[in-house]
């Protein structure tokens, strides 16, 4: 009776075992099937013992295409070969290896990052990832990047997320128009350029415009790192997330000061010539 009962304890502590291990096993394939990158196991030499697609398996990693194949066989001769190296590097050091290559597909150029990490001395798992989309969204944003930089005229970038609206970002036409660094501008509100002259309806309307998450342009005296005085023309735009809040506004500034002093020596010439032509003291618009 007693060895019958130590016998059902024994098959109960197996049983639980085997249910552990099956919850186990069944929580790492969903896990694994969750993943939407395509899952490759290599051994050594680089051949694909096996394939796990992902969500969307290009032709390039398809199961059926590259499974028992050599890595230098069934990718393009130069990819092959680097994938190769990082299976081998991985065995041989133990650690991890990443890789990114672009390559022509059915569907046009397409970039791939795979991660290599060695599972033991003779196998090394890879998890390839289609880059594609971000490549082409980085690109768009160096891109634009390289607008604002070469652009004529000063443009800002605001924190609106932040306590008093720091300046994230300024490119070099605003370095060269207000002799302001990077350094001296980043993480400031950018009402240093504010100053003796400026027109405190005009630096009104600004605020208003800031608080209310509006657009808004005014014409306006700021000044200069070394206190000189310029004509500011300046446009601020609001830039809202997808739920319609404001996180960020951005200001471009048109340095106008020769067109504005011209006008102000046009307009003092007109009033020299007023008072001339009615006899009155030129003193009295001399100033």
């Amino acid at each position: 009776q007693g060895s019958s009962a130590f016998q059902a304890e024994i098959f109960t502590d197996q049983k639980i075992a085997e249910d552990k291990l099956r919850k186990s096993e069944s929580t790492k394939k969903a896990i694994l099937e969750a993943i939407p990158d395509v899952i490759l196991l290599h051994d050594k030499s680089g051949r694909i013992l096996g394939v796990q697609d992902g969500i969307h398996t290009t032709e390039l990693f398809r199961s059926d295409r590259i499974t028992g194949g050599l890595v230098t066989e069934v990718f393009p001769q130069d990819i092959g070969r680097k994938m190769l190296l990082n299976i081998q590097e991985s065995c041989n050091t133990g650690k991890a290896s990443g890789l990114e290559f672009n390559t022509e597909t059915q569907i046009g150029w397409q970039a791939f990052e795979l991660r290599y990490v060695c599972m033991d001395q003779d196998r090394v798992l890879a998890v390839a990832r289609d880059i594609t989309r971000a490549k082409s969204t980085q690109r768009v944003l160096d891109l634009r990047n390289r607008a604002l930089e070469t652009a004529g005229n000063g443009i800002l970038i605001a924190d609106a997320r932040l306590p008093d609206l720091p300046v994230i970002y300024c490119n070099k036409a605003f370095t060269r128009i207000t002799q302001y660094e990077r350094e001296d501008v980043l993480g400031k509100n950018c009402r240093f350029l504010q100053g003796e002259k400026t027109d405190p309806e005009k630096v009104r309307i600004i605020r208003t415009a800031l608080n209310n998450g509006e657009a808004s342009r005014v014409v306006l005296r700021n000044y200069r790192k070394d206190g000189s005085l310029f004509w500011n023309e300046l446009t601020i735009t609001p830039i809202r997330d997808l739920h319609g809040e404001v996180t960020h506004f951005i200001g471009v500034q048109n340095d106008i000061s020769d067109l504005m002093f011209e006008g102000e020596r046009k307009d003092h010439t007109r009033r020299i010539l007023e008072a001339i032509s009615q006899d009155h003291p030129l003193e009295e618009i001399s100033g």
